[in-house]
């Protein structure tokens, strides 16, 4: 009678399980990427419909001063915005200060901000950790303004997730 698996047997077993296991980690790393991607997507237009909400408030897209980039967009987006002079219907007189137009999550923002509303208004980031893009008029966006990621890599290799870009 035969006791055992042999030599060979085992190291076959073992170059199976290696092969299945190389396999589950580069499903796994796609399933990550696709995810940040969505996630990303989704930052991109959440932060460019409330562009829309702040132009039909304000008669304009943010500004892209006094701070850079995304930060603009925290800045007015996200800041208790200026007071408001409003009459109710009994005619009394009523000051009021508008909500912010878009509450940030902390994990879109720099990671050094303490808190969702870090005074200054800091960077807003991507699931990749880098900066997502604002232009005020936008280049690619005639009409309106870029906001953009620059995705997994910072080169120009057709991974960029941006607002003017609607194939996804």
């Amino acid at each position: 009678l035969r006791r055992g698996f042999t030599l060979v047997e085992l190291l076959v077993v073992i170059v199976i399980i290696a092969i299945l296991c190389s396999l589950l980690v580069v499903l796994i790393k796609g399933m990550i990427d696709k995810s940040r991607n969505t996630a990303t997507k989704a930052i991109i237009d959440v932060l460019n419909q409330a562009c829309e909400n702040y132009k039909t408030d304000e008669g304009m897209y943010p500004p892209t001063g006094p701070y850079s980039g995304s930060a603009n967009l925290h800045y007015y987006l996200g800041g208790k915005r200026d007071h408001v002079e409003q009459y109710s219907s009994s005619g009394a007189h009523v000051i009021s200060q508008r909500v912010p137009i878009i509450e940030f999550k902390k994990e879109w923002l720099d990671p050094t901000a303490s808190s969702a509303v870090p005074n200054p208004p800091v960077q807003i980031f991507d699931k990749w950790q880098k900066v997502i893009q604002y232009a005020n008029p936008g280049v690619n966006n005639v009409k309106s303004v870029d906001i953009w990621s620059k995705g997994k890599s910072d080169a120009d290799n057709g991974d960029d997730l941006a607002n003017w870009i609607r194939d996804y």
